[in-house]
């Protein structure tokens, strides 16, 4: 439950920050950085209760596992989902220190740019959390494609923007996104890896 509840945290994070893209809302952003602390807090209290499992304090049965090896992959899964919490905060603060904004032509670029790294995360979560194998390895492929998109759009800002500042702050969000996309390609490697844990523990 705690997981679930700070992937949702994390999701609102990056929802936030892709309502801001056209016009620039500050007290939004700001939001977007302090909610980083309680995904942070989210994640000391997940790795906490997975640790005890770990350490044997716990058994896992009690948190909804069936094994030791679940509890160290979903310990690993919630270090991926924290830095994602960790870029959009990136994002909301490049937003908010540059005085730039977004060159126009760019925003719906840079929003399906974001929103492609939101759905990858989001189906990464619930691939994890369902154990679903195959629709993991789905998320993987998709997660690849999606990955060289970034210099394509970073090619195509060139024509658009005005000054170098509008540059640096698009490639900084780029950036970002491309690693929220990994990331998520990394959740749904983990999903595949408890899938195969919980087989081997229930055959």
């Amino acid at each position: 439950a705690s997981l679930k509840r700070m992937a949702r945290t994390v999701d609102y994070m990056l929802l936030d920050v892709m309502e801001s893209l056209q016009e620039v809302k500050h007290t939004v952003l700001r939001n977007v950085v302090e909610r980083d602390d309680i995904v942070d807090r989210f994640y000391l209290f997940v790795v906490r209760q997975l640790n005890a499992v770990i350490l044997g304090i716990l058994n896992p049965s009690t948190i909804g596992l069936s094994s030791y090896i679940e509890a160290a992959s979903l310990r690993i899964a919630a270090k991926f989902i924290e830095r994602i919490g960790d870029h959009a905060q990136v994002i909301a603060k490049d937003m908010l220190r540059t005085p730039s904004r977004i060159p126009e032509c760019y925003v719906p670029k840079v929003r399906e740019f974001l929103s492609t790294a939101r759905d990858l995360f989001l189906r990464s979560t619930k691939v994890l959390l369902r154990y679903d194998s195959d629709s993991a390895h789905k998320v993987i492929d998709e997660a690849l494609k999606a990955r060289g998109f970034e210099d394509k759009v970073l090619r195509e800002v060139v024509g658009c923007a005005e000054e170098a500042s509008q540059i640096l702050l698009l490639r900084r969000l780029t950036e970002s996104t491309r690693r929220i996309i990994e990331y998520s390609a990394d959740i749904s490697e983990v999903a595949i890896n408890l899938c195969i844990a919980r087989r081997r523990t229930t055959s």
